[in-house]
């Protein structure tokens, strides 16, 4: 026997005889082999647009009537027991936006589709990236034609390519042309013509570097360029001016190659002879030509048409054999410092004149000129006619 089922307009599914399933139809194996399913312990069933409830002979199946998933096509609000057993169904005052005449709404690469409730939600995964411009790695530099990839560029997308095509350039977002030929690369090349930059400021130079951005290079005025270090110039170089706010420091050098010295004659110059001798020294030539000592005093000879000092000129005592002054074609001609105040004249390398505080000493004849009466060859100083 078979326990009848029936349901109303509602959707309410009603008893004929007593409730049963599959699984209570009695004993027999025929009867066992009817079941399909779970065993349901239930009192109704009930469905809501656009499901629909069939009875089959030993099933209850279910199905759906929609075939648009948009609230457009919803039939208006009805209560319980209207057409299709449909109760607080959502009506059309509900819908948002547009008829979208498909049955369902699949996201594409890079987007996602959102159910907000009354909303489908369509939105991009993608990251908007701001860029000057894009840089292609060479993947080898010593060759001829080094592109093996380029970045191209046409009227749809940018894209990498082995292939160049002559309608076609590579440029960043500003829309400069960045072909070989225009644009020097980040990791290295040749460049033909010029390279120009902002002037720069002594705290943000034009050129400066990575990791010391307050340290390089930059353009003061016309005709003025500065190197920078620390946010501060230190060395100017004008069309006709040097001019450094920190030494110069020169090796020590020699008198052949002096570290001070000039274009046209560079053997002639200051050096110093000894490291750290508190000294510097002269060459001409390639020669050394003489040196300052700390103590202030000029050693060797020194050349020169004429000479003035506003000052003292402090000499060395000199000996018999080398005289503190001497003559260029007679060094053994001259003047030394014999002792406290007293000097001693050399000629020839001997010594014909001593002359000291308190007394003139003459070691070898005076020759006098015979002179007159009126003017003797020997006279006094306050009486010079009388002698």
């Amino acid at each position: 026997w078979y326990t009848t089922w029936w349901i109303d307009r509602d959707g309410l599914v009603t008893q004929q005889n007593t409730p049963t399933t599959a699984s209570n139809l009695g004993p027999g194996t025929g009867i066992f082999k009817q079941k399909s399913g779970v065993d349901l312990q239930f009192k109704s069933l009930r469905a809501f647009y656009p499901l629909s409830i069939r009875e089959q002979t030993n099933t209850i199946d279910f199905h759906t009537g929609a075939e648009r998933n948009t609230y457009s096509v919803l039939t208006p609000a009805v209560s319980s027991g209207g057409t299709g057993g449909i109760e607080n169904i959502i009506s059309n005052a509900g819908k948002v936006g547009v008829d979208f005449p498909f049955k369902a709404i699949e996201a594409g690469p890079f987007t996602v589709v959102t159910d907000t409730g009354n909303t489908l939600r369509i939105e991009s995964t993608s990251q908007v990236v701001e860029f000057y411009g894009i840089v292609v790695q060479h993947s080898d530099e010593t060759a001829v034609f080094p592109g093996v990839h380029i970045l191209k560029v046409n009227p749809d997308s940018f894209y990498l390519t082995k292939q160049i095509r002559t309608n076609e350039v590579l440029l960043n977002s500003r829309g400069d042309n960045l072909s070989r030929e225009e644009f020097v690369a980040i990791a290295g090349d040749d460049m033909v013509g010029q390279l120009l930059m902002h002037d720069g400021t002594a705290a943000a130079p034009s050129i400066a570097f990575t990791n010391e951005t307050d340290t390089g290079l930059r353009r003061r005025a016309a005709n003025d360029f500065a190197f920078v270090t620390s946010g501060v110039d230190r060395l100017r170089i004008q069309d006709s001016l040097l001019v450094s706010s920190v030494p110069f420091h020169t090796a020590d050098s020699t008198a052949a190659l002096p570290g001070y010295t000039f274009a046209n004659d560079p053997n002639t110059g200051i050096f110093q002879k000894v490291a750290g001798d508190d000294s510097i020294a002269f060459s001409t030539g390639g020669s050394y030509a003489g040196s300052f000592e700390n103590e202030g005093f000029l050693t060797n000879r020194v050349t020169a048409g004429r000479g003035e000092f506003y000052e003292q000129l402090l000499i060395g005592p000199g000996t018999a054999a080398n005289p503190s002054v001497v003559f260029k074609n007679a060094l053994d001609t001259g003047i030394y410092l014999f002792s406290t105040s007293t000097i001693r004249f050399r000629a020839g390398g001997v010594t014909p004149l001593h002359i000291a505080s308190n007394v003139v000493r003459v070691f070898f004849p005076i020759n006098l000129p015979d002179a007159t009466a009126s003017a003797p060859s020997i006279a006094m100083t306050s009486d010079g006619n009388t002698g």
